[in-house]
């Protein structure tokens, strides 16, 4: 049986992903009302217009972000404001596998030369959600990638570099196409909602109509609903 903390888990979490949509809409309003100079289907139209270069230096750019440990939520939204969710969304979605293949490539070295201290491996080890995840017996490392990416509490760059480190036996290739296939449907969802409801938030900040933004920010406010609730699912599941 879960506990009253265990069952209450995923109302908490819920409501912290409110305050935090909340606190992010709020953010990108304020710089969007002192520093936007177009709307934000211009502002897609000049990138999207802007060739190769313009392509690689934002792909660099959100590569050191989801290096870093920036949530692939916020990478997904990023890459929809900025190109819309048809470009946005699989331009998002290598930029995660590709940060959490460097950052896997980078523990898999450090654990094998063993430059990595104990106390490192002992602080994430005892961690609840650690244990959690190493106790699951999946059919495939794929597919234990792919479900415990998604609902580990940390970034894909971290949770790659984590595994990585410390589970030697699982490929860099099961690992990196496991975030691939967790992490795909996630960032389209917050791709499409960055390109409506972030771009809603940008025009009304600039004071330009966004009439065109509203079915598609129901749509995104749906999808986000159902993408929390897998994930919750899946955090139950693990628990089980």
């Amino acid at each position: 049986m879960p506990t009253k903390k265990e069952t209450h888990s995923p109302i908490v979490q819920q409501l912290g992903r409110l305050v935090s949509g909340v606190l992010l809409a709020t953010l990108l309003y304020y710089i969007a009302s002192e520093y936007a100079t177009t709307d934000c289907q211009t502002t897609q139209l000049n990138i999207l217009q802007g060739g190769l270069g313009v392509a690689i230096k934002l792909f660099l750019a959100l590569l050191l972000l989801a290096s870093i440990g920036v949530p692939a939520a916020v990478i997904g939204i990023i890459a929809g404001i900025l190109t819309g969710p048809f470009v946005g969304a699989p331009f998002a979605s290598l930029t995660v596998v590709c940060s959490s293949l460097v950052l896997s490539s980078i523990g898999r070295l450090l654990a094998n030369a063993e430059y990595l201290p104990s106390s490192i491996h002992d602080r994430w080890q005892s961690s609840r959600w650690f244990q959690s995840m190493m106790k699951d017996r999946a059919a495939s490392g794929l597919n234990w990638t792919a479900i415990h990416g998604i609902t580990t509490p940390i970034p894909y760059s971290y949770f790659s570099f984590i595994v990585a480190a410390d589970v030697p036996h699982l490929s860099l290739f099961s690992l990196t196409a496991g975030v691939f296939v967790g992490s795909v449907l996630y960032i389209a969802g917050y791709t499409l909602a960055g390109a409506s409801i972030g771009c809603a938030v940008i025009n009304h900040a600039i004071g330009i109509p966004f009439d065109q933004y509203r079915t598609l920010t129901v749509v995104s406010c749906l999808i986000l609903m159902l993408l929390s609730r897998l994930q919750f699912s899946l955090q139950e599941r693990g628990q089980a």
